[in-house]
């Protein structure tokens, strides 16, 4: 908004200011001339026809928003037109419309409204509620992850564990995208944070005394598997809302803020997600119950910091027939990008979530870290892949004028993102056959162990870029007020991948080498260099190369449009189309 153009009150509506632009005279308006500004009232309201007033000879003036036109639409005395948008708290494309004297629709402008003061409360209060809920989240898969390997369950038993706590999000994207398109990003909320509080209540059954037995063995592994598979609905309907916000804030053409607004609400919700996993390793050490106790209590104060902050229309569809259907068939680069997402996910689950930590445990077969090094080193990596994702627009794309990101930027990361998982594969399967020949030592460990570091910190780099990228992405290619859904539709996908990934991990690290695990994480690694290749192969298919791409001074691949102007037919009508929504 042009705040010099500003002047002061002109008229009210129930009793609410607005303004308009001064130092034009009536006689230069031209009725079929664009808007040239956008002015803000208070509570939402705008003034919203070209120079800020309106021909005197016109009726049936109407603003016309996403889903219908804006009610209490009234002409002031000075011909400016005043109307209060139909959904609060959202930045939304909107066109100005009247009956001319001759009875012919007249087109007066169009212009976009920007996030009221109310949105940016929403924004806030759902970041907050997002960030105190995905460190409960991380401190979970510590205390069930731990807490299993102290008992004495496989890898196998622990990811069937957490692989329905994935899988419950193929579905829980689904119906949490329809839900926050009819209903709202609140409802949702709060939905996640009482199905949290739930699973949480049902942990404490794991610690009780199962029994003897390869029977009780299996009841105790359904048994967390139903209570994780609660924290994975819980964190879809959460993380639908988190990811929504983003584009509810921010105006429909500026992409380049709502790349940096989605890289740090992504890369804040991964660290809070890696301090969760540090909270969740410590806790431990006090009690079981004791670190159960501390994520209850997060989620009690994430409750009233969402039901007071979020207005129940925030994230609204306006389309009356939104079906799960319409949720199913998203445009073909939503559709593209969801798969893609899939596989990329799969590469890190692969052996991350339950492999990676196995192995740092054994004293035998791998490194024999402690329960208490062991979290602080997943926590660091987590934070670090978190900030490196906050950082990524404005760090390391912009340097290399790949920010705003197009399809192209991602293939280039992707195949880097292949090659790093080729190399860890490559290392860890003959490390895994010199084990054999040599029967270990303490040397090959500490030789091992930096050889690790150096290397998952080189992954961590990449894949948080990949990440950043793809979140920006998704948000970018959502069509207007269907956002909630195409972004439900895309983390179904990511969770399929996730889920996928989990339960192969935990088969390939039990059964592909044996007793010798480092081999065993080198077959881990392989299946991931094939998932992220996939990834890249599939990102192809993307049509959003108009933009070309840059690497720094280089011009790898030349444009045929502005970067600005997004890049692609399809993402340039979804970047300008109105709003709705790791």
């Amino acid at each position: 908004m042009n705040q010099e153009l500003v002047d002061p009150v002109s008229c009210n509506l129930d009793g609410h200011a607005s303004v308009r632009p001064s130092g034009i005279p009536d006689h230069s308006i031209n009725v079929r001339s664009p808007i040239e500004a956008v002015f803000h009232g208070k509570n939402g309201l705008v003034r919203c026809t070209p120079s800020g007033v309106c021909p005197p000879d016109v009726t049936g003036l109407r603003c016309r928003f996403p889903g219908g036109d804006a009610p209490d639409s009234v002409r002031c005395e000075d011909g400016s037109v005043v109307c209060r948008p139909p959904a609060k708290g959202s930045s939304q494309a909107f066109s100005v419309e009247a009956s001319g004297s001759d009875g012919a629709l007249l087109h007066l402008g169009d212009g976009v409204l920007e996030p009221s003061v109310e949105g940016m409360r929403a924004f806030a209060s759902m970041s907050m509620c997002y960030l105190l809920f995905t460190t409960t989240d991380g401190a979970l898969r510590m205390v069930v992850l731990f807490h299993a390997f102290t008992l004495g369950f496989s890898a196998w038993e622990v990811a069937i564990m957490l692989s329905l706590y994935e899988a419950a999000g193929v579905f829980t994207n689904l119906a949490a995208g329809m839900a926050g398109a009819r209903w709202g990003i609140r409802q949702t909320l709060l939905m996640g944070l009482c199905v949290q509080l739930v699973g949480i209540a049902l942990l404490y059954g794991f610690d009780i005394n199962w029994g003897d037995g390869v029977d009780a063995r299996w009841k105790a592994v359904w048994y967390v598997s139903g209570a994780a598979s609660l924290g994975g609905v819980a964190k879809d309907l959460v993380k639908l809302g988190g990811k929504t916000v983003s584009k509810l804030v921010t105006p429909a053409e500026k992409e380049s803020r709502l790349f940096a607004i989605v890289a740090w609400i992504t890369g804040m919700k991964n660290s809070m997600k890696g301090v969760g996993y540090f909270v969740g390793a410590a806790s431990l050490s006090v009690s079981f119950h004791f670190a159960l106790g501390i994520n209850l209590a997060l989620i009690l104060l994430a409750l009233p910091i969402g039901i007071l902050g979020l207005n129940a229309d925030v994230g609204k569809a306006r389309s009356k027939n939104l079906s799960l259907a319409t949720i199913l068939t998203p445009a073909a680069n939503v559709r593209a990008l969801s798969l893609a997402r899939a596989f990329l996910f799969g590469s890190r689950d692969l052996w991350f979530e339950v492999v990676l930590p196995f192995y740092l445990r054994d004293a035998t077969e791998g490194l024999g870290w402690s329960r208490e090094i062991t979290g602080t080193f997943l926590a660091c990596f987590i934070i670090l892949y978190g900030q490196i994702q906050s950082a990524t627009p404005r760090v390391l794309l912009k340097p290399l004028r790949q920010e705003p990101a197009n399809k192209l930027v991602q293939v280039l990361w992707n195949s880097i993102l292949t090659a790093i998982c080729a190399l860890l594969a490559s290392v860890f399967i003959t490390a895994g056959q010199e084990e054999v020949s040599r029967n270990g030592g303490g040397s090959v460990r500490s030789q091992r162990t930096l050889t690790l570091c150096l290397l998952l910190a080189l992954f961590c780099l990449v894949f948080a870029v990949n990440s950043s990228v793809h979140s920006y992405l998704i948000v970018r290619y959502s069509a207007g007020d269907k956002v909630a859904a195409d972004v439900g539709f895309y983390y179904m996908s990511n969770a399929l991948g996730r889920f996928v990934g989990t339960l192969v991990s935990g088969a390939l690290y039990q059964w592909s080498a044996g007793e010798n695990k480092t081999g065993a994480m080198g077959w881990c690694f392989a299946a991931s260099t094939l998932f992220s290749l996939a990834s890249t192969v599939l990102t192809m298919r993307i049509d959003d190369q108009a933009a070309g791409l840059a690497c720094s001074t280089w011009n790898c691949v030349h444009s045929t449009e502005s970067m600005r102007d997004g890049g692609g037919a399809s993402n340039k009508s979804s970047v300008t189309a109105p709003v709705g929504g790791e």
